[in-house]
Order: C-alpha cells, then structure tokens, then sequence
C-alpha cells in the first residue's frame, strides 16, 4: 500500500462497486434500452443513478423496482394523473 492510498476511507464492506461497462456488453446494454420505457429524470435523480454507476454509493448495485414505481408513482400523483 502506498502512502496516498493508506490516506484513504476504506469503502464500505471492503469493495467499491463500478457498474460502468465498456465495449461490446456496453453495445448490447444500449440496444436492450432502446427496448425499454422512457422516463423523465429530475436532475436530482440524474445525479443519483451516476452515483450509483460509478460506484459513490457502493456497496449498492442497483435501484429497487419496488422504490422506482413508488417514485413514479408519487410523481404522478403531483401532478394529476
């Protein structure tokens, strides 16, 4: 361990989680999305999922679907539908 290194949090239960991906898994992932639902992000929620690509809220690997429609849910109800 170097010196800058042992400067450093350790992460939370020991690993930091990167889900950004690259090359042909990338590609297929962005032909799946075309696929899927649309949805109009807050900024907040922008921020949010780049975190979590990139591993700031590790040890967290995903967002609940249970979470998401609950979200979507209130949002809808906010704004009359």
């Amino acid at each position: 361990m170097n010196s800058r290194s042992s400067l450093l949090i350790p992460p939370y239960k020991g690993k930091l989680v990167d889900l950004v991906v690259e090359g042909k898994e990338q590609e297929e992932l962005i032909a799946q999305a075309h696929q899927m639902p649309s949805y109009r992000l807050s900024f907040r929620s922008l921020c949010d999922l780049e975190l979590l690509a990139t591993g700031a809220f590790s040890p967290l690997r995903r967002i609940y679907l249970k979470d998401v429609k609950e979200i979507i849910r209130k949002s809808n109800e906010k704004r009359g539908g």
